[in-house]
């Protein structure tokens, strides 16, 4: 059976790095005798991607969506609905996970949603409408509206368990050579973006990981570095960049990845996030050796008190050994922090700059803390009597600090967060 998915188009808005649910999805249930196409509003001008949107022959549509991009959602599933009445609409992604199912069915028009992983899902999704015997309480991870009100499936949380059965992401679909060509335009850099885990064990208060699940699932060294060499002679970049929060969870894993690419003598440069503390100090000279030109790390903010509060489970002291160790093996550190964390004191933020400056670190960006529904933080502060799911869709990480944001998160800093961001971003350290 053919499917057509569709990526929104969001007004004004350049992508120079594309999500890995469509292609990943797309790789599975090609292997699985399924055909696709892709409808990338990313990346299609206005003109062409309306004449695509507007003769679609596929007898279902799979649409990703985004926190960013929930009101073009909807308004996208309205249009496909109208102009295609008998066929069925999926919708997958960050989106719908970020808000009510109730709130998703009723302001945009899919038929089903899957939560979670998508590639088990859509696979046998497809395999049972081409046999005419679909029925949607048999797949799993589905959501979908019952007599007016949300219903789910027998089985739920279905997660792929050995990550190698994957075939690699259909970058054909989403037009890698595209996207490594922006990425030149604006960086200078073409560089290849590989995901080698899913789920996560660690318990941070401010995130929701209801998608991947509390245990690590590791793609083997084996299958890491044939991706590698498989893109290496496709795209011509030996430039990689490793975005799972978790590469270097496995020293096992990390110590054979790196000693292979040394013995294949696979001349690549690459770059990984990390945690602060899952490196020993004897693995940087293997890091380094094999490539290794910087290290991203998830440090959210430079006070003790602020990280015990968000439970991430790291210590400034190590922070700044790791950033040591970066320095010391030459290996460029990079720093994501938050601001806007509920209880911040202008003393949370001082402490923040400081370790900013005395570092040593080679790179920085700032975000405002966005509260994601299904997060402890959002769980505890959330008052249905007093919240609007239609302020959240304004809601950014980046940009502005919304005056609902500051009201939900009760944030009472005697030193307002834009303040902290600008003063951060702007080098005044």
């Amino acid at each position: 059976m053919e499917v057509t998915f569709i990526i929104p188009k969001v007004e004004n808005l350049t992508v120079a790095i594309f999500s890995f649910g469509i292609p990943y999805i797309s790789s599975f249930i090609k292997q699985h005798g399924h055909s696709v196409k892709l409808i990338n509003g990313q990346i299609l001008s206005d003109k062409k991607y309306n004449d695509l949107i507007n003769n679609i022959t596929s007898p279902v549509i799979g649409i990703s969506t985004y926190h960013y991009d929930i009101r073009e959602f909807f308004a996208l599933t309205h249009f496909l609905k109208k102009t295609y009445p008998d066929k069925i609409i999926v919708a997958g992604g960050r989106g719908p996970a970020s808000f009510p199912l109730e709130y998703i069915f009723s302001h945009g028009r899919a038929d089903y949603i899957i939560l979670n992983e998508g590639e088990i899902p859509f696979n046998e999704m497809l395999t049972h409408l081409e046999a005419n015997n679909f029925s949607p309480e048999k797949i799993p991870n589905l959501a979908y509206l019952k007599n007016g009100k949300v219903t789910f499936s027998k089985q739920q949380n279905i997660l792929m368990e050995d990550l190698d059965e994957l075939p690699f992401p259909d970058r054909d679909l989403i037009d890698q050579s595209y996207y490594l060509k922006l990425q030149k335009k604006i960086t200078g850099e073409r560089l290849i973006r590989i995901v080698t885990s899913r789920g996560c064990p660690h318990v941070c208060l401010f995130c929701d990981k209801s998608g991947v699940g509390s245990k690590i699932r590791l793609r083997s060294a084996d299958n890491v570095i044939a991706e590698i060499e498989f893109t290496m002679k496709k795209y011509k970049t030996n430039h990689f960049f490793f975005i799972d929060d978790l590469f270097v969870h496995s020293k096992s894993r990390l110590t054979e990845f790196c000693e292979k690419i040394i013995q294949k003598n696979l001349k690549i440069r690459w770059q990984a996030h990390a945690r602060i503390n899952s490196l020993a100090p004897e693995i940087y000279p293997l890091l380094k050796k094999s490539g290794c030109e910087q290290l991203f790390f998830g440090i959210e903010s430079g006070s003790q008190s602020v990280l015990d509060r968000i439970q991430k489970g790291i210590s400034v002291c190590e922070i700044k050994n790791t950033l040591k160790l970066c320095r010391q093996h030459k290996i460029k550190s990079f720093g994501y922090f938050i601001v806007g964390v509920p209880g911040e004191s202008k003393k949370d933020h001082e402490a923040t700059l400081k370790l900013i400056k005395d570092g040593p670190i080679d790179g920085v960006e700032v975000f405002y803390l966005l509260p994601y529904k299904g997060s402890p933080i959002f769980s505890n502060l959330y008052d249905p009597k007093n919240f609007s799911w239609e302020d959240y869709c304004e809601w950014t990480d980046v940009l502005e600090f919304k005056p609902s944001m500051s009201a939900f998160l009760k944030y009472h800093s005697d030193y307002d967060p834009s303040k902290a961001i600008k003063r951060i971003m702007s080098g005044k350290r």
